[in-house]
């Protein structure tokens, strides 16, 4: 089958599982050859500043490595809220009712977020869909130790065969995952914690725009529409 069918085959696959799901507007993920970019709207999370009651959703996809084949979308959506004032905020995740995994008992959680000059302080990740594999606490928006990375295959490299795991902070000019594609953005990586798996967090100063997780030859991962 050709790769432009099964991206069509995609697409329709995840408006059918989407369209009980009213939190979603789809028209606002197509893009001109099915190409899906990040979208944000104006009540997004800014995290250069934020404002309480800003919310941001995201999509969970699923895909495999290998000829950056067609991600499929699985229904879920995830409501990411924050509130507080000052440089002591919450970001509370929870799934919209219309998501497959609204009812597998991990509904909605809290994490406290210090935002100061520069990063952001990430803490009690552990049952997060997005933060949860990011060994390290802080999220950095801006550092004067910036690598440079490409895509290979599924995964982001700082050399040819040196995949992108540890702390360090990088910056890519486009990642694609199938239909998605992800353009001049910072990655951090989940430093290795655990065995046969890779992570990454792919944002701006303003914007999470992708939770990404590789394990084995699996993919899945959460991108921003709203």
């Amino acid at each position: 089958m050709k790769a432009t069918t099964l991206i069509f085959f995609s697409v329709l696959i995840f408006i059918g599982l989407i369209s009980c799901n009213d939190s979603v507007n789809f028209d606002d993920l197509r893009e001109i050859g099915n190409t899906i970019h990040p979208k944000t709207g104006p009540e997004s999370i800014n995290f250069a500043t934020p404002v309480d009651g800003q919310k941001s959703k995201y999509v969970r996809y699923v895909a495999e490595c290998g000829q950056l084949a067609p991600v499929s979308f699985t229904g879920d959506t995830l409501e990411l809220v924050i509130s507080g004032s000052g440089s002591q905020w919450q970001l509370t995740e929870s799934y919209t009712s219309g998501s497959p995994l609204f009812d597998s008992g991990r509904n909605r959680f809290t994490q406290s977020y210090e935002l100061q000059d520069g990063y952001a302080l990430i803490q009690e990740r552990s049952a997060s869909q997005l933060f949860w594999f990011y060994g390290n606490d802080t999220l950095f928006f801006n550092s004067p130790q910036i690598i440079s990375l490409h895509q290979e295959d599924c995964r982001l490299a700082i050399a040819p065969e040196e995949i992108f795991i540890g702390d360090e902070m990088g910056q890519f000019d486009e990642f694609r995952v199938g239909q998605i594609a992800i353009r001049d953005k910072k990655a951090v990586s989940c430093i290795p914690i655990w065995v046969s798996i890779e992570a990454y967090l792919i944002y701006d100063s303003q914007n999470l725009a992708l939770s990404h997780t590789i394990r084995g030859d699996q993919i899945d991962g959460w991108l921003q529409i709203e």
